[in-house]
């Protein structure tokens, strides 16, 4: 996970510490089924809520692709960013080889050895180079605005908990700040393929809602040439 452990748990309780800092896919996969089990939660996975319904006693029924339930309230939290969607030059070409959006992708070592091409720098993209670079993949990062990148952490500091004090404070010293990081960190990558962003982090989050890419590993393996940087898509 990208997010430190303590902003990573749900209430009532708190994610172990044996995962570490960042807890692993299947840690954090046994944390769920635990904390299911031990609050009693119904969780079904793979239904489709088709439609909800107010009774005239009070309370909803919900009707799910093979099956209904009644419930006293009912909380919808789908999310602005739920539905995978891809450009058209993606959706309409005609490419032979194997075309994935970031929600598909699962099994990583299937990629070993094949070329890969990620197209997006954003906080998915970088996330997912950086695991292809490590399962051996001969990754290519198409690149249409440059991101602001940052590590998980910092001077041995984990950088997720200032993200709760900066959402309170000016943009503008933010941004600056986060520049500084980037250059502390990583030197200027303009030579990689990677120019400065045009805006600083906290001024895009607030005009467009974009987080910054946290990177584990990826600018590692593009400094070292394991990785390479390419423009904007057109077609394939």
């Amino acid at each position: 996970m990208n997010t430190f452990r303590a902003f990573s748990q749900l209430p009532g309780t708190r994610l172990p510490r044996y995962p570490g800092r960042y807890a692993s896919r299947e840690a954090f996969i046994a944390y769920l089924e635990g904390y299911a089990r031990d609050h009693g939660l119904d969780v079904r996975l793979g239904m489709e809520a088709e439609r909800i319904e107010r009774l005239p006693l009070g309370g909803w029924e919900v009707v799910l692709s093979d099956s209904s339930f009644v419930s006293r309230y009912v909380v919808v939290a789908t999310g602005w960013d739920a539905v995978p969607k891809l450009p058209g030059w993606a959706a309409e070409q005609s490419f032979a080889g194997r075309l994935l959006h970031a929600a598909e992708v699962r099994e990583l070592g299937t990629f070993s050895d094949r070329r890969v091409l990620v197209v997006g720098a954003g906080n998915s993209g970088i996330d997912l180079a950086g695991l292809l670079v490590r399962v051996g993949a001969n990754v290519t990062v198409s690149i249409r605005t440059p991101p602001n990148v940052f590590p998980r952490d910092w001077l041995g500091l984990p950088l997720g908990p200032s993200v709760m004090i900066a959402e309170h404070l000016p943009s503008r010293p933010l941004d600056g700040l986060g520049r500084f990081i980037q250059w502390q960190v990583y030197g200027n990558l303009s030579s990689y393929g990677i120019p400065r962003a045009p805006e600083g982090f906290m001024t895009r989050f607030r005009r467009a809602g974009v987080n910054p890419a946290v990177d584990d590993g990826f600018v590692s393996a593009l400094k070292d040439g394991r990785a390479r940087i390419v423009g904007e898509v057109e077609r394939l």
